[in-house]
């Protein structure tokens, strides 16, 4: 039985997929096995998994039709041994350490899971910058202590992001976890229920986990319909905070959150979808009561919906734009 299994959700990654297949073989932790969920893939895929399948017997493809990474990911988990499982995208690529450097702090620190930094590559421009999830906040400086469920801290969820790469968890912690499907930002509501269950989680600040942004056939890239899909998505996250009787501790966080998301997700979106979200931002919060919350804590988002609300689609548009800009030339 594997130590670990790697899940590997893949649709359309042939330009990427050997590289990334490349870095699990690569690992310095060799007692592993890579279960690769083709979802339907049109290109080359499928014919690369089975080369790979072949020239290491660690490697193992199984072909499905959810559309959906969530999907994918379920079946992986469904089909996998390891006592730990990782989550990798098709697209993107760890360090030769990061199996290893996981494994061993997860057993240290006897933990639900353990996470690390990211190195995000943009495809575009070649450049590279590390994703600091969280390590300038104080509570991260002590790598093995960070404490999860009942014990959980406010600022560091607000830290965290809900990416579920990056990240090794103990299989029998996560067993009873389900993505979403069909969907999405399914890794919100995911990453939400792994935070509010786990009694203990690590962090190792080395971002042994690379991250293509800007790929162009990525679902993530195309700003299409289901962009829409961050409404629901952030509903669940809330859903389940209530589930577990953290969403009055946690709501402040929670809301700045949703609403800092909702705006980003607009102004990236392509024009007609971007108009559309912004019409759901109007009806959400054109008569909000933020009554309920501190208003301290979430005085400067309110401040800026406050605006944004007034404004007319023209208005909108060029504040994205500005936006865009500004993050461009950032």
């Amino acid at each position: 039985m594997p130590e670990i299994s790697i899940i590997v959700p893949v649709y359309n990654t042939e330009k990427y997929l050997s590289f990334c297949l490349d870095s699990l073989i690569l690992q310095t932790f060799k007692d592993f096995e890579v279960i690769c969920v083709n979802d339907g893939s049109t290109d080359n895929s499928e014919k690369i998994l089975e080369n790979y399948s072949k020239f290491d017997d660690r490697i193992k493809y199984i072909n499905i039709d959810s559309k959906s990474a969530g999907g994918a990911r379920n079946e992986g988990v469904r089909q996998a041994k390891g006592k730990y499982i990782s989550f990798v995208d098709s697209d993107d690529f760890i360090s030769p350490l990061a199996l290893e450097n996981l494994h061993g702090n997860i057993l240290k620190a006897d933990c639900d899971f353990i996470f690390c930094n990211v190195l995000c590559m943009f495809e575009d421009t070649g450049k590279h910058k590390i994703w600091n999830l969280g390590t300038q906040n104080g509570n991260f400086q002590n790598a093995l202590n960070i404490k999860g469920g009942k014990a959980a801290v406010k600022d560091i969820y607000a830290c965290i992001t809900s990416i579920v790469c990056a990240r090794l968890y103990k299989y029998d912690f996560i067993k009873d976890i389900h993505f979403e499907e069909g969907t999405i930002f399914e890794d919100i509501p995911y990453s939400a229920e792994c935070f509010l269950k786990a009694q203990k989680i690590a962090f190792d600040k080395n971002p042994y986990y690379v991250y293509r942004i800007g790929r162009n056939n990525s679902v993530m890239n195309q700003r299409n319909e289901k962009y829409k899909d961050i409404f629901k998505m952030r509903e669940k996250q809330e859903e389940l905070f209530k589930k577990y009787n953290k969403y009055e501790e946690f709501k402040e966080v929670l809301l700045t959150i949703k609403m800092e998301e909702f705006l980003t997700r607009a102004i990236s979106a392509k024009t007609e979808i971007s108009l559309e979200m912004f019409e759901i931002i109007k009806e959400k919060f054109r008569d909000f009561d933020y009554s309920v919350f501190n208003l301290e804590k979430i005085e400067k988002i309110k401040n800026l919906y406050d605006k944004i609300i007034k404004m007319s689609d023209k208005e909108f548009l060029i504040y994205a734009d500005k936006v865009k800009k500004a993050g461009q030339n950032g």
